[in-house]
């Protein structure tokens, strides 16, 4: 898991997000299959934006930086969502709302996810994508 906008305030952090998303996945493809009969290694990111808990979390034997709340937990069900659409990263309208424009984002519709009453709007990140 990757955290923006905590603990400083980072204006940009959507886009920061869904760029370095799209570094990850090109990273991944740049990287060659072990044998012929495998596929490339490839990589499934969800992305959202919005509220979290933000801190040290833990107790006093072992406290971890990390984010917890309803945010990350659609980021990580947007993981699974990237798997059944076929694509590599997802992220959900929240973000794009939030992100630059010159991101290549191309709608997948909306989606449902568990623990949400109401479809989400989701987008994925094309290959050809992203000023980095």
């Amino acid at each position: 898991m990757a955290i923006w906008n905590a603990p400083n305030d980072e204006p940009d952090h959507a886009s920061r997000a869904c760029r370095a998303a799209a570094a990850i996945r090109d990273a991944m493809h740049a990287i060659p299959p072990l044998a012929p009969q495998h596929d490339a290694v490839r990589v499934r990111i969800g992305i959202n934006s919005g509220t979290a808990l933000v801190g040290n979390i833990g107790s006093a034997e072992r406290l971890s930086y990390t984010a917890i709340g309803d945010t990350v937990n659609l980021a990580s069900r947007l993981v699974g969502v990237a798997k059944d659409k076929g694509v590599e990263i997802v992220l959900s309208g929240e973000t794009w709302e939030r992100a630059d424009r010159r991101l290549d984002a191309r709608s997948l519709g909306e989606t449902v996810v568990r623990g949400k009453s109401q479809p989400v709007p989701i987008f994925t990140l094309d290959r050809k994508s992203s000023p980095i």
